[in-house]
């Protein structure tokens, strides 16, 4: 019995240290809602979706991308570009 007990308690001690779902590159996050992941996995970047690709600048949206901008690798596949990654899309 005293077996159990204990195997019961670490199975809750352990279910409390799950972190909550992050998205992985190519993946959208938005914040307050349980559809989509709240944040970006690792060192990955959120990136603005919501943009005006003539002048860059910011339009109202609340879907972000998550993307290694910094990397110096332009990749549009997983949303990166000369507006809200400048550093990999000049």
């Amino acid at each position: 019995m005293k077996k159990i007990i204990i195997l019961i308690s670490m199975v809750l001690i352990l279910s409390s240290c799950v972190q909550e779902k992050c998205a992985k590159e190519g993946e959208r996050i938005r914040f307050g809602d349980n559809t989509l992941p709240a944040t970006c996995c690792g060192n990955l970047k959120a990136l603005n979706l919501s943009y005006f690709p003539e002048t860059c600048e910011q339009g109202i949206g609340d879907i972000l991308g998550c993307s290694k901008c910094g990397d110096g690798i332009c990749n549009p596949q997983t949303f990166e570009n000369k507006c809200n990654c400048p550093e990999d899309c000049r």
